[in-house]
């Protein structure tokens, strides 16, 4: 809680609110955890990024889904996600710091990086406001925004495999999501005193 809501007051500060979509692009990890809950308790939409999507498959992706933010790694195993992004939308090679208007993806203006990044197009250490708290949104305004967030508000846009055809984004409530992960702990006997080992992947069914 502590941590996710350093996390909050960072991106508050680069323009998350209510109703942003933020896509979340990390391999199984307490950080994709953080950011997710980061996100989600300001009321923005949350987006898992499949972390195996190619070039052509992300470049669907982030147009379909709308994305305004994405937050991640840069690289995961032989993955470089920001070399990507330039493949998708080369005028990235020219973008400096700062909010991206890029036409190749027309909806994204944020590019955060959990740790270190050499591109300027892409803002790194966000690592540092879940360390810190440097460089984040008040505690005020983090509590402000979370109290505007209700129930019936969307939560997740999931997408679904494609096996069979384009992958399709499943959108869920906060109400929904969370009486789920309710009824699962009552029927799995879990509390908070209870450790779980997740092996599906968090960017999709996990």
């Amino acid at each position: 809680d502590k941590r996710s809501r350093l996390l909050a007051g960072r991106l508050v500060e680069v323009g998350v609110g209510k109703g942003s979509r933020v896509g979340i692009l990390f391999p199984n990890s307490a950080r994709w955890v953080l950011c997710w809950a980061a996100a989600a308790r300001l009321g923005a939409v949350t987006i898992p990024v499949n972390t195996f999507y190619r070039t052509p498959e992300l470049a669907t992706f982030l147009r379909h889904s709308d994305i305004q933010f994405l937050v991640g790694d840069g690289s995961f195993l032989q993955h470089d996600y920001l070399a990507r992004l330039e493949d998708i939308a080369p005028e990235l090679h020219g973008a400096g710091p700062g909010p991206l208007f890029v036409p190749s993806l027309p909806h994204l203006r944020r590019v955060l990086v959990w740790g270190p990044s050499d591109r300027a197009w892409a803002e790194g250490q966000l690592g540092e406001a879940d360390r810190t708290g440097a460089g984040g949104a008040g505690h005020e305004l983090v509590d402000g925004l979370e109290a505007t967030v209700t129930p019936g508000d969307e939560m997740l846009v999931t997408y679904t495999s494609g096996s069979t055809g384009e992958p399709k984004g499943v959108v869920h409530t906060h109400g929904g999501v969370i009486r789920h992960a309710r009824n699962l702990a009552a029927l799995s006997g879990l509390d908070e005193t209870s450790r779980l080992w997740t092996p599906m992947p968090l960017c999709w069914v996990g």
